[in-house]
């Protein structure tokens, strides 16, 4: 966390037309992840990253500590000043971390979920094609291979990308326009009914308690 802020610091002396990302650090640690980004802020960066929270995504979706983190970070830095994730690429999670102030991800998410056989889908990645049925994907892709995209890795893989993208569109207009509770409401309804055992709702309403 020290180097990282220090390098941040040396950047900003360096770069004159390029924006530096300040990088967050503090593995689970969220005293640590407030230090740094209060330091961060102090150096005057205005593109904040948030590190070192790969390891805490997981197929349960409990999104507590993540979301911690995102609650956090986005109280402390200047709500003009963007936001991005590092490594968040599950479209059933996008909403709630844009939900907390999040604005910017990346993710190779949609590839290695391919090559595991995941169809992704707003409300969950599935390999039940009822599911997939059900949501109805209308991505070029989906159309042109039909029920061969579940035996195609690489169709597959343009499948969960689109719908990535897609979700992302989708966050943008909702943030402009409004909406964005309802559309969480319906993503938990469908997926605590797709996914009982999962742990997106009981985390989600942690991190709000919280």
């Amino acid at each position: 966390m020290n180097q990282t802020i220090e390098r941040v610091a040396e950047a900003m002396q360096l770069v004159e037309r390029a924006v530096v990302a300040g990088v967050q650090q503090g593995g689970r640690f969220l005293d640590l992840r407030e230090r740094s980004i209060r330091a961060l802020v102090d150096l005057g960066v205005r593109y904040v990253a948030l590190g070192s929270l790969v390891p805490f995504f997981g197929r349960n979706h409990h999104i507590r500590f993540a979301g911690q983190v995102i609650r956090q970070a986005r109280a402390l830095t200047p709500p003009d000043v963007p936001i991005h994730l590092y490594g968040a690429g599950d479209p059933v999670e996008l909403p709630f971390y844009v939900a907390l102030g999040c604005d910017v991800f990346d993710s190779s998410a949609f590839v290695h979920f391919a090559r595991d056989g995941w169809y992704m889908t707003p409300f969950g990645a599935t390999k039940d094609p009822a599911h997939a049925a059900e949501f109805g994907c209308p991505c070029p892709y989906c159309r042109e291979a039909d029920s061969a995209i579940w035996n195609d890795a690489r169709q597959l893989a343009r499948h969960n990308l689109w719908t990535v993208v897609d979700v992302v569109r989708r966050l943008g207009e909702l943030r402009r326009t409004g909406g964005l509770d309802d559309y969480l409401g319906e993503v938990l309804d469908r997926h605590t009914r797709w996914f009982p055992e999962s742990q997106l709702a009981t985390s989600w309403r942690e991190v709000m308690d919280g």
